[in-house]
């Protein structure tokens, strides 16, 4: 029993070689001496050596490692991957790129996830392979994410180098287990079946139901949770800061807004006498065909947002009304706290969160704010 096991929002030492005593990574996926995960990009898989395991599945489990959060990664990458702790899922771009005879499932990582989510589908969830989900923060190190599942597939295109190219787009869902021993991979290296397993991941595979790492969730945010903590992600907040001004600022998030589905008929209140919100819209619930009134408020700040800041707009709202809140900066814990004792309907986006929405709408190329979009944003000429 190695007693390794790695633990969600931890960052473990990646040399790069399985040989340095020192490694965390490609070291511990090593079973007996044997063939580990490889040293590369992406979506990487560990065999199943022997046992009746292989006769369901060739794989012990799926190691995903994604390069967001450097800078470097980001400019190279025609896409951007997104991990949103805050309500437990990961949307994962597949590995197709720009090629001349390639098509969307020729490529190795495509191929693995999609014959995943066939199983899943097809109700065959209990020969799906455990996928571990890491991101890198810097250089030499991994940071783990969860055990996730296949909560969703869907083809969406982006541009490499000016060339649309389709790809899968998977959305996974991070389950409530927030750490993951490493002897239960190893095992599943030989071919064993024991009682490592996560309970979360029995469940699913037993119901299909999702249990979510929650506490991410329900805690309470720090200054620091709710700020980029990588320097592509400062890069991008700094400059929504920089180049709007306030009111910009406020097409800005409407711009955002408008962009998802489930929300209409969004628009930013008159620049006098708002009645002390910055835009309103509705919230659509398909599944029973209801629509929802939501005002906003924004604030391009440096500082923490406060409680008093949160009552302005919870003080707007009308019966069976729900509250947004946006700003650059985020929340101190005074004002979370009040907004969870109240229980009051508020929806709260830091900074981070909105560099979040802004690189899953594919308003981030190459680690910059689309440049069409900003011009579009500046030069609207004003209702």
């Amino acid at each position: 029993m190695s007693g390794n096991f790695y633990r969600v929002g931890q960052q473990y030492k990646d040399t790069g070689t399985p040989i340095n005593s020192s490694d965390q990574f490609l070291r511990w996926f090593q079973a007996s001496g044997k063939k580990t995960i490889a040293n590369m990009r992406g979506i990487r898989v560990l065999k199943i050596q022997n046992g009746e395991l292989n006769k369901e599945s060739p794989y012990a489990c799926i190691v995903i490692v994604t390069n967001t959060g450097t800078l470097s990664a980001e400019m190279e990458n025609p896409w951007i991957d997104v991990i949103d702790f805050n309500n437990g899922l990961i949307l994962y771009w597949g590995d197709a790129k720009k090629h001349t005879t390639k098509k969307i499932d020729d490529w190795f990582g495509n191929k693995v996830l999609k014959n995943i989510w066939e199983n899943i589908c097809s109700g065959r969830r209990e020969i799906t392979p455990p996928i571990l989900f890491f991101k890198k923060p810097k250089p030499g190190f991994v940071e783990f994410c969860g055990l996730v599942v296949i909560e969703n597939l869907s083809i969406e295109w982006f541009a490499d180098n000016d060339v649309p190219v389709p790809n899968y787009r998977f959305k996974f869902a991070i389950l409530e287990e927030n750490d993951i021993q490493l002897d239960w991979i190893l095992n599943r290296v030989q071919g064993k079946r024991e009682t490592l397993e996560p309970q979360a991941l029995k469940k699913w595979i037993k119901t299909g139901k999702i249990t979510r790492l929650t506490p991410w969730i329900k805690h309470i945010r720090t200054q620091k949770e709710q700020l980029p903590s990588n320097k592509s992600d400062r890069i991008i907040l700094k400059k929504l800061i920089e180049i709007f001004n306030d009111r910009q600022f406020e097409k800005v998030v409407v711009d955002i807004f408008s962009r998802i589905p489930s929300i209409s008929r969004i628009k930013i209140t008159r620049q006098i006498k708002d009645g002390g919100f910055d835009f309103i819209g509705d919230y659509w619930l398909e599944s029973i065909n209801y629509q929802m009134r939501f005002k906003g408020e924004v604030k391009k700040w440096n500082s923490g947002v406060g409680p008093k800041d949160l009552a302005r707009l919870v003080a707007r709202l009308d019966k069976g009304e729900f509250g947004i809140f946006v700003t650059t900066s985020y929340y101190t814990k005074q004002a979370q706290e009040e907004l969870m004792i109240d229980k009051y309907p508020v929806k709260l986006f830091s900074g981070l969160d909105l560099v979040g929405l802004l690189k899953e709408l594919n308003l981030v190329v190459n680690g910059n704010l689309n440049s069409d979009w900003v011009d579009e944003i500046i030069n609207e000429k004003p209702h």
